[in-house]
């Protein structure tokens, strides 16, 4: 793995972990995120800004390649629909996406991170 790779891996992990903290802090679950709209921008933010790591060619094709276990292309989807479509954005979708997504894609980034970033410290 190169350090491009590695930096912008681990910059995906910190917006995943900022991300679920805030989730975390909410106790009103769907209903709250549906009418709170700065608890939306909030939320729809890290959304945006973990499929950028991918969007934009930060995290190399090649290593994307060789993970194919992390569905790379789904972030960047809702990454698309969160920059181009914010009003069309599903709630009850993008619920789905933080409280079930981002939770395993935070187990898979920190696994990779562990076996290939030797600096890394969670």
């Amino acid at each position: 793995m190169n350090k491009k790779d590695l930096r912008y891996l681990n910059t995906m992990l910190n917006y995943v972990n900022q991300t679920l903290e805030i989730l975390n802090k909410h106790s009103g679950g769907i209903t709250e995120f549906i009418n709170e709209t700065e608890y939306q921008f909030a939320l729809a933010f890290g959304l945006m800004q973990i499929g950028e790591q991918v969007s934009t060619g930060k995290i190399s094709r090649e290593f994307q390649d060789e993970h194919s276990e992390i569905t790379w292309a789904k972030i960047n989807g809702m990454r698309n629909i969160v920059v181009h479509t914010y009003e069309g954005i599903e709630y009850t979708d993008a619920w789905g996406t933080l409280n079930d997504s981002l939770p395993e894609l935070r187990t898979q980034l920190t696994t990779l991170l562990q076996k290939e970033d030797p600096d890394f410290n969670d």
